[in-house]
């Protein structure tokens, strides 16, 4: 690798870093999307000798513009991996990272939106979903960073399908369970690892299926062909469900210890709030209940009561 390639890998990740950093903040996304500002937060008295207060008002529609090439570039950087260019995962984390901190606003997340952010995020899931050794099993730096790549996409997934806007104006939320599905599957190869995917991946699907066309994908293979792997996503949240209450079961036993992180403890908790939430909305779609109430056949009372007790579909599967 020469000197000038790795000079424009650096910038690259440095640009990239600084938009990151600038999405951060809610003043500073608003001035970079062209929102208005609130009026408590304007005002940036700038003191360096000649330059001036920054003019919220008589920029904002060249704000505007520019939070549209922003949005637009970073989209780009995910098509360019996807596709097979050499792009850095330290840009690649950046890059998501800096697109699920916009989608916190309407404004940013209209962008994402219009720009395609969910069909090329969708495609990423779906490559790394193909190849799990490059994120999963193993202890190099690559591995973690693509881990780290596989978690912020399904965040930012999770943020755009938690509005309903995001929900009702992409095509693409009818693949998308199923890139979560084998992202999903793949992780629980490792009962004890990868919590934080994991919750970010039940969360992104309990989101999904609140938009009602969804739910017929709960009950439908994640692979095309089911006759080498027959496994349904209702499936599949019934075993993540089961995983999760175990780790609480352990975290009960061995008290405050136990060799999780707060924040990992706070995960499984999430983990197991996210399948019920899910599992009940799949639940709400009638043609997907003897399916699902066959596959909790063997599960036992108490997790029936977990999932429906209190619920409109109570009846229907707590005899």
């Amino acid at each position: 690798i020469n000197a000038e390639y790795m000079g424009m890998l650096q910038a690259r990740e440095a640009a990239s870093e600084t938009i990151k950093q600038l999405t951060l903040s809610h003043y500073s996304r608003s001035l970079l999307l062209g929102d208005d500002v609130p009026m408590g937060m304007v005002g940036l008295e700038v003191e360096a000798e000649g330059v001036q207060e920054i003019d919220v008002q008589e920029t904002q529609e060249s704000r505007k513009l520019m939070g549209r090439k922003v949005v637009e570039s970073l989209t780009h950087i995910v098509t360019q991996y996807n596709v097979g260019h050499d792009i850095s995962l330290v840009l690649m984390k950046s890059v998501l990272q800096s697109l699920a901190s916009l989608t916190s606003e309407a404004t940013g997340l209209d962008l994402c939106l219009i720009c395609g952010v969910l069909p090329e995020v969708d495609a990423l899931l779906a490559l790394f979903a193909a190849d799990p050794g490059k994120w999963v099993g193993g202890d190099t730096k690559e591995i973690h960073q693509c881990s780290e790549v596989v978690e912020v996409a399904v965040s930012l997934v999770w943020n755009v399908c938690m509005d309903p806007i995001g929900k009702r104006r992409d095509e693409c939320l009818s693949t998308l369970p199923f890139s979560l599905g084998k992202i999903l599957l793949t992780a629980m190869n490792y009962s004890q690892k990868y919590i934080a995917i994991k919750a970010a991946v039940t969360g992104a699907l309990a989101a999904i299926y609140i938009y009602e066309e969804a739910k017929v994908t709960g009950t439908s293979p994640i692979f095309s062909d089911s006759h080498e792997n027959f496994m349904e996503l209702v499936m599949l949240d019934i075993l993540m469900l089961k995983e999760g209450n175990k780790l609480i079961e352990g975290l009960r036993k061995t008290g405050t210890e136990g060799g999780y992180t707060a924040l990992e403890k706070e995960n499984i908790l999430g983990v197991v709030k996210n399948t019920t939430q899910t599992l009940r909305l799949i639940a709400e779609l009638p043609a997907a209940r003897p399916r699902l109430n066959e596959l909790l056949g063997d599960a036992g009372s108490s997790l029936r009561t977990q999932l429906f007790s209190g619920t409109p579909q109570e009846k229907y599967f707590i005899k």
